[in-house]
């Protein structure tokens, strides 16, 4: 044994050191037998003989200490200290009596030293790892390092819009959280609730430490929630009412003389000489930046390149639903060849094509959107400019439900039921969707659709559900990807990866899953969190995200994929929760050399996904989270990857693209 190979070194008579060894030999046998009494007796006699040696007081000590004599135990291992005070495991038994009288700043300042000297002892980290320790260590900051602590998570701009009082207050919000806000039990952030924090965690409650500070410092490193862990589509579930059905929209202001409208079109037809499109969507596309007003827009440009005009009809202002309005109540924004003319009643739309008679080989109608319009007013459209050929497009699934991303109460993808099944009835937009049934029947009836899908999942979503009438349906692409070149991969070796969210911050995009990827990994130095969106578009910011103005128009000088490319963006994440019939945004991302990674239920962008092998599809938006916060995306083989393949993003033509319309070309 190690003290009796101590034994033999020391100088005493022969005689002595077996009475010695003796002794020890019997305090070592109670030892292992835990007959602690019996252990304390014959070190204590032993010592008597030899009181300079340091592993005698140390097992001494223990023996004490096992008893609950904590006072006596820690007298022997300071006298052990004494004697070497290089001993990382005496430091170590010292932290265990000293822990276990409650004297937790003494115990920490053993563990360390133990751990000082010998910075591999396992037994030393965990001890310094405990709740308790971390309670003690917290509780003994002072006030200006809790607040440096916690400052650089502690959202200001948060807490004076959630506590408008608090600017009346003479302390900063940082100070006030710290001095009296955590004792309200108000929040930090929007991602820490101080209330639940203090209720969950009763070491935390009664240590009468900042709750914020606890979670900063130590918290999160043990595994403890900052919030009740609900699912967050319950608050969206709590909101939801059945919509009332509006009226629609008069005239914003005087409406226009018809003259401007019959002078656009009469310059129209003379500067495009070939034919003239009739448009129609829910929004005025040179006015708004999204996916289908790009579209529209590349679609408009795409015609002029043609020779053929295009004549674009909104509201006045945009509905999620469709009335039954007469024309002369109905007012519509005019847009002729991506120029405005102005607002001007239905009616009067309809007498100006009346009597002007296009004649021309190639008249098209294009709905991109009906929302917002009377239907009346459309058909009566269609039938005076009477088309050579009628598209309806599939930009989403409102012709099957005004709910038309197809969650069920915002929340969840319903797959389209049969209209007025159960599913429908639990659903707060079921009653309405009988009556968009019933209009799109309507609709369809009056007038012989060819229907142009962005993509097969969207065709194939719509073609199960639909009821009424078409003469042909087709895949129509807005984009198609042309390789370019393999090119280096620019993130340096140690540099976090560049994570965006590209368009805007609404729940059927994704972005509470994308806010949930950033929460998650809010303390990683391994992501840099971007998000791509106008500067137009108010919401409240992350401080853990940086935003960077994207606003892409037809028209626009810069691509999104030029943006994704000069902000050196990795991945992109397209976490829709609804089938996208076609994502602009998974395009660009591919085209800019980004890895993709969006969820099952995302329609096409599953699908592209999947086809190009760019990215990764998750079973759930849970997955994909996780996937994040266990560090699974630092480790992907594309990261890593020293190139990148880039791609040139090519616009279709829209409805020129459409194979009845080159049929009807070629005739």
């Amino acid at each position: 044994m190690g003290i009796l190979r101590a034994l033999r070194g020391i100088g005493s008579s022969r005689r002595s050191k077996n009475e010695l060894t003796v002794l020890v030999e019997r305090a070592d046998r109670a030892n292992r037998q835990r007959e602690w009494s019996i252990a304390e007796r014959y070190y204590a006699k032993a010592l008597k003989r030899v009181p300079g040696n340091h592993s005698l007081w140390v097992q001494y000590g223990h023996s004490l200490k096992e008893q609950g004599n904590l006072v006596a135990a820690e007298a022997a291992y300071t006298t052990a200290l004494s004697l070497k005070s290089d001993s990382a495991d005496t430091y170590l038994q010292l932290g265990h009596v000293l822990k276990l009288q409650r004297r937790m700043p003494e115990a920490i300042n053993a563990y360390r030293e133990s751990l000082r000297i010998d910075p591999s002892s396992e037994h030393a980290k965990i001890e310094l790892s405990r709740p308790e320790i971390h309670i003690a260590v917290a509780a003994n900051r002072s006030a200006d390092q809790v607040m440096a602590a916690i400052s650089e998570h502690f959202d200001a701009e948060y807490y004076q819009h959630e506590y408008p009082d608090v600017r009346q207050a003479a302390d900063t919000p940082l100070q006030h959280y710290c001095t009296i806000g955590w004792l309200e039990q108000r929040n930090p952030a929007e991602w820490f609730d101080t209330a639940f924090y203090l209720r969950a965690y009763a070491d935390v409650r009664a240590s009468g430490i900042n709750p914020f500070f606890h979670y900063i410092a130590f918290g999160k490193a043990e595994g403890r929630a900052p919030r009740e862990k609900l699912d967050d589509r319950l608050g969206l579930l709590a909101s939801l009412r059945d919509e009332l059905r509006p009226q629609e929209a008069g005239a914003v202001g005087m409406p226009t003389d018809t003259h401007h409208l019959e002078d656009a079109i009469a310059n129209s037809l003379v500067a495009f000489p070939a034919g003239l499109v009739l448009s129609i969507s829910h929004t005025c596309y040179v006015e708004v930046v999204a996916g289908t007003e790009l579209v529209v827009g590349k679609e408009q440009l795409s015609c002029n390149a043609k020779g053929l005009g295009y004549l674009h009809l909104s509201p006045v202002v945009p509905s999620a639903f469709i009335f039954d309005s007469d024309p002369s109540s109905t007012y519509l924004k005019v847009v002729m060849d991506g120029s405005p003319v102005g607002v001007f009643a239905s009616d009067a739309i309809i007498n100006v094509l009346r009597a002007r008679e296009v004649t021309t080989k190639d008249r098209m109608f294009a709905i991109h959107s009906a929302l917002g319009h009377s239907l009346r007013v459309l058909i009566e459209l269609a039938r005076v400019f009477s088309p050579s050929k009628s598209f309806f497009w599939l930009h989403d699934y409102y012709s099957l439900c005004n709910g038309y991303n197809l969650l069920r109460n915002h929340v969840e993808y319903c797959g389209a039921p049969p209209v007025g099944s159960v599913a429908c009835r639990i659903c707060v937009f079921g009653s309405e969707r009988i009556r968009r049934s019933e209009q799109m029947n309507v609709l369809f009836a009056a007038i012989p659709f060819v229907v142009l899908s962005p993509s097969q999942v969207a065709l194939d979503v719509w073609l199960k559900a639909f009821t009424g009438r078409f003469i042909g349906a087709e895949v129509v692409p807005h984009s198609t990807l042309v390789p370019i070149e393999t090119v280096k991969r620019e993130r340096a070796e140690g540099a976090p990866l560049n994570v965006a969210f590209v368009g805007y911050p609404v729940e059927h995009k994704g972005w509470r899953i994308f806010s949930n990827i950033v929460a998650g990994s809010r303390f990683d130095g391994s992501y840099k969190f971007l998000h791509f969106v106008s500067d137009s578009f108010e919401y409240r910011e992350s401080r853990y995200v940086q935003r960077v103005h994207a606003e892409i128009r037809a028209d626009s000088t810069e691509t999104m994929v030029e943006l994704l490319r000069k902000h050196a963006v990795d991945i992109v994440v397209i976490p829709s929760g609804w089938p996208e019939t076609f994502s602009f945004v998974a395009y660009e991302s591919i085209a800019a050399g980004c890895i993709v990674l969006t969820v099952r239920d995302s329609g096409n962008v599953a699908a592209v996904t999947n086809r190009m092998a760019k990215g990764r599809v998750f079973a759930s938006a849970d997955d994909l989270v996780k996937f994040f916060s266990e560090g699974r995306a630092l480790d992907m083989a594309e990261v890593r990857a020293p190139t990148k393949e880039t791609y040139e993003l090519e616009f279709t033509g829209g409805i020129l693209s459409a194979q009845s319309f080159k049929a009807m070309s070629d005739v």
